[in-house]
């Protein structure tokens, strides 16, 4: 691939390290990376290193911003990029701008555009460099804040914490171990990130009287240096040693790093040192977050910069140093290798650039239309057309794939696929003429059960399909439940023409069987929604924390739909089995909601009468719901997707259907060995039994 990517001024920083990182390791992989820049120290290292530089100044005033955009723009056109990658808001502006320009160009592959967001600042500039991009943020604290703040949708904004080159940041040898008591405190030293080097000559002297050979460093320029040297100088003046000194500026960390037992600091700083085997204390300007742990998942859904932790004070970091130096905990290094490093950076977003390309394929292109329920606000549709896209982009590249869906603007962008307007039927019509293959699925489309109109619509669709022109069929289909003559007519009519027929359940095969079909011409294939790509390792701890719950808090998860008006004994039963087992077990019950329109009532009345402090849980994205049953005990599902889900993430499961007219629940169960109950045959004792078995079961592993 050929990278272009755009930042400010490369001097010593966080995220101008990141970009210095990402660009060698992506040229080792042979990629074409140049990088557009104000210049500095890191420009001139990656330029040493065979990474192309292009300088240009940015500056603030319109003109000078004017003339880098037109800069950029040639740049652009010069050098038939495939990805723009731009890692600061001002660059992702004036790549927003470009867009229309750029994409407007005779070129038959336009670039993609990519932003990195490394802070916590929102507003309208953010907004705007998200508009046409992928965007990559660094923590989940910062997706949140982008969700919250922009109108990028969740599918769109992807999570790829920091990487660290962990060969570079590596222990000392055994012979140049560091002294037993030193502390190292590295950031900028400027007014919004400099309250540690302020403090610490208020907590050097108390530490002294335990430690009397302690040593401690500050590390990094700016414009509080003098300052906080003069207070350095004063110290060491009364302790009559020095103790407290301040280095400035270093271009190279690591020896400081591996002479220093402890580091305290933020962000890359906590990752570098954690990596040089340094035991670490997050504290910064924005919050303190203490001993850093490996099994504390907290600090890494903000970076390890502690937003929205307490405020630094002189007291937690003398009393949290004094323990650090008493007896330091274990190497962190395999935790940063395992979820932090720089290969796996790369992988990432070497993976997300090759999923904004244009597949490539020898192959005769295929255009394929599929038509179903995705983009009406229920998640397992809009998972199966996730999935979908993945597997086709990795399996058969050749295809190219378009979707009706219900809102095509956002769903172009969620998708990353050209999406019409399932309910205009000219535009439906359109894409049929520029088909060559409709699709009807995935889910239960077939059915009556909701009502005729929804069948008609969709064997409307695949007889138009086939009137215009295309070979047509089913995508991962679930047949029925057809309640009357009439509806199972219609649909073996519509059926019995098609060219491809596959179905996501044996029930539905033995349907079409029973009734005519040749088994020759079906075929069984697993629902689309498996093929999700797994989300970051982080989420589920990001998802508890947006609930209100500790990281480590056990849960289990009940997913719920409406049932009929003189039905509601289920939901009953349900919430009197979900408060005991709760109560007795020590659990939180977690609400999860696939389809907001219909499911938000039948959980808050399932909250309301369990009465043991559930929580609902509106997913931004459909991988949000595996990563939250990644963590869970357990799931009790009157969903399928629900279901589907948990089995992929091997997390046990209930299926609970609300009537005995919709089997679907029922087959999926049989075929996963999950236990199933039905309203007619549910009981508060029968649940709570399966429900506690299970849990108990978990518990001894």
């Amino acid at each position: 691939m050929n990278i272009l990517m755009l930042t400010d001024k490369m001097e010593a920083g966080g995220a101008e390290t990141h970009i210095e990182t990402l660009a060698l390791a992506l040229t080792a992989r042979g990629h074409s990376v140049t990088v557009l820049s104000a210049g500095g120290a890191i420009a001139d290292r990656l330029e040493a290193a065979g990474v192309k530089q292009i300088r240009r100044s940015a500056g603030r005033s319109p003109f000078r911003l004017l003339s880098l955009r037109r800069a950029i723009a040639r740049e652009a056109r010069r050098g038939q990029y495939d990805i723009l990658h731009a890692h600061t808001r001002t660059m992702g502006v004036l790549l927003s701008l470009l867009h229309s320009c750029l994409h407007g160009s005779n070129r038959t592959a336009h670039p993609a555009h990519v932003v990195t967001v490394h802070a916590a600042k929102f507003g309208v500039p953010t907004d705007r460099m998200c508009k046409n991009a992928s965007v990559i943020a660094v923590s989940e604290d910062l997706r949140e804040g982008l969700l919250s703040h922009v109108c990028a949708p969740a599918e769109c904004i992807h999570v790829i914490p920091n990487g660290i080159d962990t060969d570079r940041f590596s222990p000392p040898p055994p012979s140049l171990s560091p002294a037993p008591h030193s502390v190292l405190f590295a950031s900028r030293l400027d007014p919004d990130c400099a309250r540690v080097a302020e403090l610490l000559p208020e907590v050097i002297p108390e530490l002294l009287g335990q430690f009397p050979d302690l040593f401690v460093t500050v590390a990094g320029g700016g414009r509080m240096l003098e300052s906080v040297r003069e207070k350095a100088d004063a110290l060491n003046r009364r302790v009559g040693r020095e103790v407290l000194r301040a280095v400035g500026a270093v271009d190279d960390m690591t020896a400081l790093y591996r002479t220093h037992r402890v580091t305290v600091g933020v962000s890359r700083v906590a990752l570098e040192a954690a990596a040089c085997g340094c035991a670490v204390l997050l504290a910064g300007n924005e919050g303190y977050g203490g001993i850093l742990r490996a099994d504390d998942p907290t600090p890494a859904l903000s970076n390890f910069c502690c937003r929205g932790a307490e405020p630094v004070t002189a007291r937690l970091l003398c009393d949290d140093l004094a323990r650090l130096l008493a007896s330091p905990p274990p190497s962190l290094r395999d935790t940063v290798e395992k979820s932090f490093s720089a290969a796996r950076m790369t992988d990432e977003t070497e993976a997300l650039y090759r999923s904004l390309l244009p597949p490539v394929s020898a192959k005769k292109p295929i255009r394929l239309l599929v038509g179903g329920y995705a983009g009406c606000g229920n998640l397992g549709d809009d998972a199966i057309l996730q999935g979908l896209v993945v597997r086709l982009r990795e399996e058969h590249p050749e295809v190219r794939l378009t979707a009706l869906t219900g809102s095509p603007v956002r769903d172009t962008r969620r998708f990353g696929i050209p999406c019409v307007s399932r309910r205009w039927l000219p535009s439906v019509l359109l894409a049929m003429l520029r088909a060559d293959i409709f699709l009807l699925g995935g889910g239960s489309l077939l059915q009556d059960r909701t009502g005729r109109r929804s069948l008609a619509y969709y064997l409307f669709l695949l007889r138009a399909a086939r009137l215009l022109g295309c070979r047509t069929g089913t995508l991962a289909a679930g047949i029925g439940p057809l309640l009357s003559p009439r509806s199972e007519r219609a649909v073996l009519r519509a059926l019995r023409p098609c060219q491809i027929l596959t179905l996501r359940d044996s029930e539905s095969l033995r349907f079409l069987v029973l009734h005519g079909l040749e088994r020759s011409r079906l075929e069984l294939t697993e629902d689309p929604a498996r093929f999700l790509p797994p989300p970051p390792a982080t989420r589920c701890a990001a998802i508890l924390a947006r609930l209100g719950a500790p990281p480590e808090a056990r849960f289990f998860c009940v997913a719920v739909r409406p049932t009929a008006p003189a039905r509601h004994e289920p939901l009953r039963v349900l919430a009197a089995a979900v408060h005991r087992v709760a109560g007795e077990h020590g659990l939180i019950p977690i609400f999860p909601i696939l389809d907001p329109a219909h499911d938000l009532r039948a959980a808050r009345e399932v909250i309301r009468l369990s009465d043991c402090g559930g929580r609902l849980f509106l997913p931004d994205e459909p991988s949000d719901l595996p990563a939250l049953l990644g963590g869970a005990a357990l799931l009790v599902s009157m969903r399928l997707h629900a279901l589907i889900f948990a089995d992929t993430v091997g997390t046990p499961a209930i299926a609970l259907s609300p009537s005995m007219e919709e089997p679907k629940l029922a087959v999926f169960a049989r075929h996963a060995g999950f236990p199933h109950f039905s309203a007619q045959t549910m009981s508060v004792v029968a649940l709570c039994s399966e429900m506690e078995g299970i849990i108990e079961n978990k518990n001894k592993y």
